[in-house]
C-alpha cells in the first residue's frame, strides 16, 4: 500500500515543470477545464504503469510531450513511501518514467487505473465489472472449487468428458461450455425417433416373413441356376456345330486346290546352261580362235554372241519354271496339311449331336427370373433398413432418460452459473466483502448496491440512468473501496465539490479515522472544474487539518 510523497513532472501533457508534495491525506486540484488537473492525474498512471489516455505503446509517448518541449525532455519521478497493510513497517519508494524507460519498472496491480479514474470503471459493462469484483472479492480457483462442490456437487463423469478442456474453474467460460453441452443433447434428443419403426416405412407388407422371403430367393436362385446351364449347353453345342461346319467347309475349299505335283529341273540342266555361257563368253575373248571341240574351224564371233544370248535366255526360262514349280510343290503340302489340321479338329470336336433348339420363350422366362430375383433382394435389403431403425430406436429408448438426466443437470448448472446464482451467491457470501465506506454511502445519500453480476443499482434502478453526480459520487465510493482491497494506497474523485456542507462532514470523518484497516487510503486525490467565483469563495474557507488545497492555471500548480 503505498503513500504518496512527491511527484515532480517535467514537460508532460500541460504540465510543463512541477513538483507537488502530497502531505495531507486529502489533495484538491482546483481550476478552469483545461488548466492541466487531468495532467496531474496521467502523470501519476504513466509513471507507475506506463499507461495513460489510452496510450499503450512505448512508440506512443511521444503523444505525451508538453507543447513545445523534446521527447527526450519528458520525464515524471514519484516518491512514495511502501506501507504493508495493518502494519506499521514502511519502506521508502521512488518510481521514475521518460521515453525511453518504456515500461520498465511498472506496478502491475490492474486497478491502479480505476483508483484513479474511477468513473472509467462506471463505463464498463457489467460483466467486465463482475470480472474484477470476482478476482478481488475471493472468487479464487479454491473459493470457486468450494463453491461448484457445495452447490452442484459432483459434476456427472459424461458433462466432464464432453467439457474436457474448459477450465471449470472460469465461471464464464463454465457457463459458456454447459450451454453449449446442453444445446447440443437437446439437438441429440431430437433425432432420437419418438415412434416405433414400422414395416410400412420401408414400403413392406406388415406380415412380411423373412425366412419364407429368404426361401423363395433360394428357389429362384436354384431355377435361374438350371436354366443358364440349360440355356448355357444348348449354345455351346450350337457354338461346336458351326465350328464343325466352318472346318468342313475350309477342307472342302481345300480339297479343291490340290495339283499333282510338278517335276522340278534338277540341278545338272542348270549348271549345264551355266558352264556352256563360261564356255562362250571365254571363246569370245579369243581372237580367231580354234573350235574348242577340236572340229578345226574357226569361231564365228556373232555366231558366239548369238548362241549366248539363246543359252541365258534358256537359263532364265529354266530357272523361273523352276522357282514357278516349287512354289506350287509348297502349296500343295501346304494345302494338305491344312486340310489333314482341320480333319484332325473336326474328329477332336465330334459329330454334332442332334440338340433339340430351346424351348421358344426360354430366354424371356430366365430374364423375368432374374428380375424377380432383384426385386426379393431389394425387399430383403429393406428390411435389413427396417431392423436397423428398429435397433438404433431401441437404442435411442434406452438413452433418452440418460439424456434427459444430463439435460435437466445441464439445467441445473446453468442456473445456478448465472449472474445472480447459486455459485456466485455462495462466492460472495464467503469471499472477502466490497468495502464500501458506509459512512461516505449514508452522508452521500448514494444508497448503491454492487450486485454480483456487476451490475450496479441505485435507488432500483441501473447507474447509467443516474444523474452525473450521483454517478461521481457512487465512482468515488468505488474507487476508495478498489484502492482499499486492491492494496493500491491511494484514488482519486472527480467531478463534484467535496466541500460542500452536504458531503463535507462524511469526508471529514473517513480522513479523520487511522491509515490502514479503518481509513482505506493514504492519499486522496480530488480534482474539480470551477470559475474564479466558486475559487474565490473556496479562498475564504478556512484550512483543513486534512484537507490541502492546489490551484491550476495554465499548466502552473500553486497552493491556496
Amino acid at each position: 500500500m503505498k503513500k504518496l510523497g512527491k511527484l515532480i513532472i517535467k514537460n508532460f501533457v500541460g504540465l510543463e515543470d512541477t513538483t507537488i508534495e502530497f502531505s495531507k491525506p486529502v489533495s484538491m486540484f482546483v481550476g478552469d477545464n483545461n488548466a492541466g488537473k487531468s495532467s496531474i492525474r496521467d502523470a501519476i498512471s504513466w509513471v507507475m504503469t506506463g499507461k495513460c489516455r489510452g496510450i499503450s505503446k512505448a512508440k506512443d509517448f511521444d503523444l505525451l510531450v508538453h507543447a513545445g518541449a523534446k521527447k527526450a525532455d519528458m520525464r515524471a519521478i514519484l516518491e512514495y513511501q511502501e506501507m504493508v497493510k495493518d502494519s506499521q513497517e514502511v519502506e521508502p519508494g521512488i518510481a521514475a518514467r521518460d521515453a525511453k524507460k518504456g515500461f520498465k519498472g511498472i506496478d502491475e496491480n490492474p486497478l491502479i487505473p480505476y483508483c484513479l479514474d474511477p468513473m472509467a470503471f462506471i463505463r464498463l459493462p457489467a460483466k467486465e465489472r463482475m470480472r474484477i469484483l470476482s478476482d478481488l472479492t475471493g472468487s479464487n480457483r479454491d473459493l470457486v472449487r468450494t463453491a461448484i462442490k457445495e452447490v452442484i456437487g459432483t459434476v456427472p463423469v459424461d458433462i466432464k468428458e464432453s467439457l474436457k478442456g474448459v477450465d471449470l474453474l472460469d465461471l464464464d467460460s463454465f457457463k459458456t461450455a454447459i450451454v453449449e453441452y446442453r444445446r447440443g443433447k437437446k439437438r441429440t434428443l431430437a433425432t432420437l425417433q419418438d415412434s416405433e419403426p414400422k414395416l410400412a416405412d420401408v414400403e413392406l407388407e406388415k406380415d412380411f416373413k423373412e425366412q419364407a422371403v429368404r426361401d423363395g430367393l433360394a428357389a429362384i436362385s436354384d431355377r435361374i441356376t438350371k436354366g443358364e446351364q440349360y440355356l448355357g449347353g444348348i449354345k455351346v453345342d450350337l457354338t461346336r456345330r458351326a465350328k464343325i461346319a466352318d472346318l468342313k467347309n475350309t477342307v472342302n475349299e481345300l480339297e479343291g486346290k490340290l495339283k499333282p505335283d510338278v517335276v522340278i529341273a534338277d540341278n545338272q540342266a542348270i549348271r549345264y546352261h551355266v558352264n556352256l555361257s563360261l564356255l562362250i563368253s571365254v571363246m569370245l575373248k579369243m581372237d580367231e580362235a580354234d573350235c574348242p571341240f577340236g572340229c578345226g574351224r574357226k569361231l564365228d564371233q556373232l555366231r558366239l554372241v548369238e548362241l549366248d544370248k539363246i543359252i541365258k535366255e534358256g537359263l532364265r526360262d529354266l530357272q523361273a519354271a523352276n522357282e514357278k514349280n516349287i512354289k506350287h510343290n509348297e502349296d500343295q503340302v501346304r494345302f494338305r496339311a491344312e486340310i489333314e489340321k482341320a480333319k484332325g479338329l473336326i474328329e477332336s470336336l465330334g459329330e454334332a449331336d442332334n440338340v433339340d433348339p430351346p424351348v421358344n420363350g426360354s430366354e424371356a422366362k430366365l430374364k423375368e427370373l432374374r428380375l424377380t430375383k432383384e426385386r426379393i433382394i431389394g425387399r430383403l435389403l429393406s428390411y435389413g433398413r427396417y431392423k436397423g431403425m428398429m435397433t438404433a430406436y431401441l437404442a435411442g429408448q434406452r438413452e433418452i432418460p440418460k439424456i434427459e438426466t444430463l439435460i435437466n443437470t445441464a439445467d441445473t448448472i446453468d442456473e445456478a452459473l448465472k449472474d445472480g446464482g447459486a455459485i456466485r451467491q455462495y462466492i460472495s457470501e464467503h469471499g472477502t466483502p466490497f468495502p464500501v465506506n458506509e459512512s461516505l454511502r449514508s452522508g452521500w445519500n448514494v444508497p448503491f448496491e454492487l450486485q454480483d453480476n456487476g451490475e450496479i443499482m441505485l435507488n432500483g434502478r441501473a447507474i447509467e440512468l443516474a444523474s452525473d453526480s450521483e454517478k461521481y459520487r457512487v465512482a468515488g465510493l468505488i474507487g476508495m473501496a478498489l484502492s482499499d482491497i486492491g492494496n493500491v494506497g491511494y484514488c482519486a474523485w472527480d467531478g463534484f465539490d467535496i466541500l460542500t456542507l452536504a458531503y463535507r462532514n462524511a469526508v471529514e470523518l473517513v480522513c479523520s479515522l487511522e491509515v490502514g484497516a479503518k481509513r482505506p487510503f493514504h492519499n486522496l486525490l480530488v480534482f474539480c472544474s470551477m470559475g474564479p467565483l466558486a475559487m474565490a469563495k473556496l479562498a475564504a474557507v478556512k484550512p483543513l487539518d486534512w484537507l490541502e488545497i492546489f490551484k491550476v492555471t495554465d499548466g502552473k500548480i500553486e497552493k491556496m
